[in-house]
């Protein structure tokens, strides 16, 4: 496996990234926070206005807009607007990332591609990241975690092979400012530039920071960031965004905002989030070396000469940065996600360069087993659980009811099994052989992409079964008479919206929206202060709905016959 080429180590990767990213992936509403993205960009195709995000009818200025302009883009490109759509952009992201780390691995002091094969599996299968691009693929961690990712890849594999100092430098700023336009200016720069202090002050290179070709690069992060911010600070709607970014930082950091419980959780959760590659790290802790100064480089197994003090020094660094940031009060695991990158390419590096023992290859082969074993065990179950009837409460129906078993659901996701049945059949009955650490990381790969089949087929219709917004979407639907088009008063955060048919239009006020309507989607709040105050004359509530993200909602019409009409 060592000895594959570039082209061999990118075909595997792109069957496991299919196998792991697209099964289901446009099957879920949108949840979390994936309206925040989506709603915007849908605005942005209506009215063209691509330089100041808008949610609910208001400007939306928490967040750079690369986010809702590569979902907009995707909307245009595959011709469809929906979540298999929106989500899409994250996950080729993704395997854009592990394209990039298996494109660097030409050897010459870096990486072979078998070793870049193993590297790229690492990079994109961390739980973290499958939470943000896979699970929540709309997620701006699904984008800007890939671009800096490439950046760090880049800039690690391009020093160590000695390339011209202006590639070094310009082309890692490319994806630095991208990323910067989808998050701000992050922390992703402190991943960037751990990765770049701790290489440098271990190589003893520190004046390559003052070199033109660094500037450059910075020139080129923030000439990206400023091509749209610029013009942005100077809209009339945008105008407090500054202030808006402010707040949104400092609120972290207040008392109102502090949560003890989700502090103490920190470390725990940021650790699994590197799961299941983290689990290497105590074993080949001691591969990571600290060389004293003009100490010869070591030279690895396949040839390659590598700096393991540089490693050594990097993931030090890189470790002590995460600690330090995750106990920082109202900090949050997922702003440590870009991390995940280079500690991923530092440990492929190891795995393969220091020949971990045969006791700890065997516990990997062992894992691989007893997850493919688990898994068939799940895929044989996953047309039964697929079509198993749901009661009137919404839950799985008794064996009793096995009478109305969905055979419409429960065939097709038997047909959907029956691959990733083969391959971790084929898993399971290698026993004796396959102890080489590239093939076990694409053993493990085919678990992972095993394992989100059956999600896809024997989970997904469940969360179907219990979702909101689009239940939402239909009901409003079904009252509006034909013809009419709904207003939507200021209604902030409702991702129902993107779900409904009926034509509708998003006020900022009360008085906007009963100015322009004559059907009005308003929060129930609003409307019994409205009430309250005498406001609500010549209109009557037709429907409502609590337990709705950010509030009750109730549906209002003109009072009359026919109510009205635009």
């Amino acid at each position: 496996m060592t000895s594959l080429s570039r082209i061999q180590a990118f075909l595997i990767l792109a069957v496991l990234w299919a196998a792991i990213y697209l099964p289901g992936l446009g099957s879920t509403e949108f949840k979390g926070e994936e309206g925040r993205r989506v709603l915007p960009a849908v605005t942005m195709l209506q009215d063209g206005d691509w330089l100041v995000p808008h949610l609910g009818g208001k400007p939306y200025l928490r967040k750079p807009p690369l986010m809702n302009w590569v979902i907009a883009a995707s909307f245009s490109a595959t011709g469809r607007r929906d979540e298999w759509a929106a989500r899409l952009p994250s996950a080729l992201l993704v395997l854009a990332l592990g394209g990039t780390v298996i494109a660097l691995s030409s050897g010459r002091g870096w990486m072979q591609p078998g070793t870049g094969l193993l590297a790229a599996i690492m990079v994109i299968t961390p739980l973290g990241l499958l939470a943000k691009a896979r699970f929540a693929g709309a997620e701006i961690e699904g984008v800007y975690i890939p671009l800096s990712g490439m950046a760090i890849a880049f800039w690690m594999a391009w020093h160590a092979q000695r390339r011209s100092v202006w590639l070094l430098w310009s082309v890692p700023g490319v994806f630095l400012g991208l990323a910067a336009l989808a998050k701000g200016p992050s922390f992703h720069l402190l991943a960037y530039y751990s990765v770049v202090l701790a290489t440098l002050g271990a190589t003893g290179s520190w004046r390559r920071l003052l070199h033109p070709a660094h500037f450059l690069g910075i020139a080129i992060a923030a000439g990206i960031f400023c091509a749209w911010a610029v013009p942005f600070s100077k809209n009339p709607e945008a105008v407090s965004a500054g202030q808006v970014w402010k707040k949104q930082g400092l609120d972290r950091f207040r008392e109102g905002e502090f949560s003890a419980g989700n502090y103490l959780l920190n470390i725990p959760r940021g650790l699994a989030d590197q799961l299941p590659w983290l689990l290497f790290v105590p074993a080949l802790a001691g591969g990571f070396q600290f060389r004293r100064r003009g100490q010869p480089a070591a030279v690895s197994p396949a040839g390659s000469e590598h700096e393991p003090a540089t490693d050594g020094a990097v993931a030090a660094v890189l470790a002590a940065l995460w600690v330090l940031l995750l106990l920082i009060p109202g900090m949050l695991p997922r702003y440590v996600l870009p991390f995940g990158a280079p500690f991923a390419l530092l440990l492929a590096r190891r795995i393969l360069e220091e020949r971990p023992s045969e006791g700890l290859l065997r516990i990997w082969h062992g894992a691989n087993r007893a997850g493919a074993g688990l898994i068939l065990v799940l895929l044989l179950m996953g047309p039964l659980l697929a079509g198993w009837p749901v009661g009137e409460n919404g839950l799985p129906a008794g064996v009793s009811s096995l009478s109305g078993f969905r055979f419409e659901r429960g065939f097709p996701a038997a047909l959907a099994c029956l691959i990733p049945v083969g391959f971790v059949i084929a898993v399971l009955v290698r026993r004796g052989v396959g102890l080489e650490p590239v093939g076990l990381g694409i053993r493990t790969g085919v678990v992972l992409g095993a394992a989100s089949v059956w999600y896809s087929v024997a989970v997904v219709p469940w969360m179907v079964g219990g979702e909101r917004s689009r239940p939402l979407a239909r009901q409003i639907d079904e009252i509006l008479p034909a013809g009419e088009t709904l207003v939507v008063c200021d209604p902030d955060y409702l991702p129902a919206l993107f779900y409904l048919k009926t034509p509708h239009v998003c006020r900022g006020s009360w008085r906007e929206s009963v100015r322009d309507g004559a059907w009005v989607l308003v929060r129930e709040s609003e409307w019994g202060k409205r009430v309250g105050r005498g406001e609500a004359a010549g209109w009557e509530k037709v429907w409502g709905r609590g337990n709705v993200q950010g509030g009750g909602l109730c549906l209002i019409r003109r009072a009359g016959p026919a109510g009205g009409g635009l």
